[in-house]
């Protein structure tokens, strides 16, 4: 089943934005010990240019239409799960709790983008 250009857009508007705001976190060290409070300027500037290329592909896909929920193969933009993972209580024990995830799938219904999906021999 194929998609549209528009269906493009719109995986492009979630999931490259959600790539971003994961890559301004690694690179801002959000959540690393021993973080600098303030960040080199060149550092910072590239976070900044980062912003500025979600909100280009907010802005073009708003454009051309990319804002609605389901693509045109009826599959869905966004699903929201829940996914295992363990904590430590304050008592020290571990314990099995769920976390809250968020996925943009491709308009095909695959949770990973063609060029990294792995391919076997026939």
């Amino acid at each position: 089943m194929s998609h549209t250009p528009t269906d493009s857009l719109l995986y492009l508007r979630m999931s490259v934005a959600t790539l971003v705001d994961a890559a301004q976190e690694q690179v801002a060290g959000i959540n690393t010990p021993g973080t600098p409070e303030v960040l080199p300027h060149y550092v910072s500037e590239g976070l900044e240019m980062l912003d500025h290329v979600k909100d280009i592909l907010r802005y073009e896909a708003a454009l051309h239409g990319a804002t609605v929920s389901t693509y045109s193969t009826g599959r869905p933009v966004r699903i929201e799960e829940r996914e295992p993972t363990t904590r430590e209580r304050e008592d020290g024990v571990t314990e099995i709790a769920t976390i809250p995830v968020t996925c943009h799938p491709y308009p095909d219904g695959h949770r990973v983008h063609p060029l990294f999906r792995k391919t076997t021999a026939s």
